[in-house]
Formats: C-alpha cells, structure tokens, sequence
C-alpha cells in the first residue's frame, strides 16, 4: 500500500478477502517491491539494502537476505528448485540481480548449498538440518557485478542479458585539438548511432565466469530503422529468451543453444527448462547470444 503496508489476499469463491501481514522488522514501512518466487508461495520483500523471504501461507519472514544498497523496484529473482520431502521448502539454488545505487552496476547475488549439501532448506532458523540439507546460514554467498549494464533482464537460469550503448573510448595519447575537433564533429551522431548499441550476457554466479558481448545490429541492418536515443518496453520470451523494443523493431536476444516456448509461463525456474528437454548442453552455452529482428 502507499503506507508501506502489505497485504495478502485469498480468492473464497466469487469474492477477495485480504489480510494485512505483520511483519516484524523495522523498515517494514521501506518495502519498494514484491516479486514473486512461482510456484514456491514465497515473495521476495525489496528493502533499500535487503530482501525478506515470506512464506505467503504460514505469514511469515523465513530469512532476511543482506544486499549492497539497490536502486528502488530495480529487483528480479529466479531460484532452482530441489526435490523436497513434505514441509520442506528446499532450492538448489536462489540468484538475486538488482542495480546498486551508488555506481549504476548490475549486481548478481546467488545463495547455493554449502560444499557437503545440496539443497537449502527455507525453513524456520530455529529447525534443525537432517542428511544432504543446510541452512541459508550455511549456505555459499557468490558474487558478480556488470559495469554498465544498460537494460537487461535475469533468465531463469540465472544468466543475465542485456542491451546498452556502448562506452567510446578516444586515443589520450594522440593531439589533443584533433580530438576535439572529431569530438564536435561526430559527438551527436555518436549518441544515436546504431553501431553504439551492443548486446551482452554472463553466466550464472555459479557457473564458470563466461561473458559475451556483440554489436545489436549487424552490418547494413540499420536502413529500416528508425533512429531512437533509448530502448523501449521488455519482456521475457520463453526460458532464455528477452524482446526488447527498440525504435520500429523488437530483438529477440537468446542466450544459450536450446530454448522452449512451451512451457508454463507461471513456472519460470530453471526446473522448468530441464523437465522439457532431454538435450545435453555443452560447456560454455550459457552464454552464448543470438539478437535478431
């Protein structure tokens, strides 16, 4: 709500009923979003400088994720799931992306089990590990940030991808009247200039560290489009797929060799992609891309 207040509602035949949820911290006022972990009936609460894991069933917090301070609504979470025995909430894997606030960078934040486990139990604090489970206290916290990152979306893998206009770099030891002069001479066209854009992704904070970038249009691509200064609305295509608009055209960016426009929308984590293909993947496809009109 405008005063900070969240709510959870339940569907009881034709009508809605609502019940305010107590949540006992002190910036529970400061919540600026809410994304939803599908189909767990977790939310993820984004604070300036954490996110809170809510159970929507039992209404309450189950951990408090610490983050490097994040621009507000910039949130996106995927997770993989893992084959849990009744009253157990277990993930293989939960990734937080979001943009700090102080330098612009794209932060990638991923919780996986510790070395001897595989599964992180969300359960109370207070409930005790049995066999191959650990806690988010004992979990491994991995790391990754993007300088630049201009608009980008995580996938369900935890890979990201993005577009953005590229960084020009001048030569500091050539004259320095010769750079000013090509600075006014092609500073504006350089600001919209198709050859500017370029498309990125990196692999999951997990994985291996594989980043690529290409440039967004290829040669003699550009006759049919109209020239824009910034992209246009996105949104996420299948499992490994982002449209972003731009200008007259939408890019269709995948990354990785195999995608599947089949599957449920609502049931966006990575288990979803593995339970539709018996395909292999080969070391290093996570982020490989492919941009097309």
């Amino acid at each position: 709500s405008k005063q900070g207040h969240i709510y959870i509602g339940n569907r009881q035949e034709s009508s809605w009923t609502t019940q305010r949820l107590d949540l006992k911290f002190p910036d529970a006022g400061a919540i600026s979003q809410i994304v939803p972990l599908s189909p767990l009936g977790v939310f993820a609460l984004a604070a300036s400088d954490c996110v809170y894991l809510v159970d929507a069933e039992v209404r309450e917090v189950l951990r408090t994720l610490l983050t490097e301070r994040m621009v507000s609504k910039s949130l996106q979470c995927t997770y993989s799931g893992h084959a849990s025995k009744p009253g157990m909430l277990g993930l293989a894997s939960l990734t937080l992306c979001y943009v700090k606030s102080e330098t612009g960078d794209c932060v990638l934040q991923a919780f996986v089990p510790a070395d001897d486990c595989s599964v992180i139990d969300l359960r109370s604090p207070d409930s005790k590990m049995n066999g191959d489970e650990c806690s988010f206290e004992s979990a491994k916290e991995v790391k990754k940030r993007v300088k630049n990152p201009g608009t980008w979306h995580l996938l369900s893998d935890g890979s990201v991808v993005g577009i953005r206009r590229a960084i020009q770099t001048y030569n500091k030891t050539g004259n320095m009247n010769s750079t000013l002069r090509r600075r006014r001479a092609t500073g504006q066209s350089n600001q919209y200039s198709f050859a500017n854009w370029e498309v990125w992704a990196t692999s999951p904070c997990d994985k291996p560290d594989l980043e690529e970038c290409r440039p967004l249009f290829e040669l003699g691509d550009e006759s049919s489009h109209l020239v824009v200064s910034d992209l246009g609305p996105k949104v996420s295509v299948g499992l490994r797929s982002v449209a972003f608009t731009f200008g007259n055209v939408i890019k269709l960016v995948t990354a990785g060799a195999v995608e599947h426009y089949d599957v449920d929308p609502e049931n966006n984590s990575y288990d979803a992609l593995m339970n539709t293909s018996s395909r292999r993947r080969k070391p290093g496809q996570a982020a490989r891309i492919r941009a097309s009109s």
